[in-house]
């Protein structure tokens, strides 16, 4: 397993890359970016951040986020974006991808890559 390697740095911006799972275009449904927008929204609130930018393409999402000067984590809200989402994707459209059993025994469902990739932006 690769040895990911992430900055904690306070207050920081970081550029994140979200992908959907098999690279299926499920973020052109107007209904998946309501309910993307729903739980972006949801989840800025209960573990603030700003949003810097935000760029939607049909298959993954790229965001450049601020964090509050006293918190490094934002690990804690892509997690809670994809958990948010994918319930509601689930709840609104149902389960369009077969799960694999290594998703199965981890109770993930087929929305989500795994992992997400981020960049600590470091300067201007």
């Amino acid at each position: 397993m690769p040895n990911y390697k992430r900055y904690k740095i306070e207050g920081s911006t970081v550029f994140i890359t979200m992908v959907t799972f098999k690279r299926l275009p499920i973020l052109i449904n107007p209904n998946s970016r309501q309910i993307l927008r729903y739980a972006w929204r949801d989840v800025s609130k209960r573990f603030p951040f700003t949003t810097d930018a935000i760029c939607l393409l049909p298959n993954h999402i790229h965001a450049l986020i601020t964090l509050p000067e006293n918190d490094w984590n934002y690990s804690i809200r892509i997690r809670e974006i994809k958990r948010k989402f994918t319930k509601g994707y689930l709840n609104s459209v149902g389960e369009q991808e077969k799960r694999n059993q290594s998703r199965i025994d981890k109770k993930e469902a087929a929305i989500w890559q795994r992992r997400f990739w981020e960049h600590t932006i470091r300067d201007e």
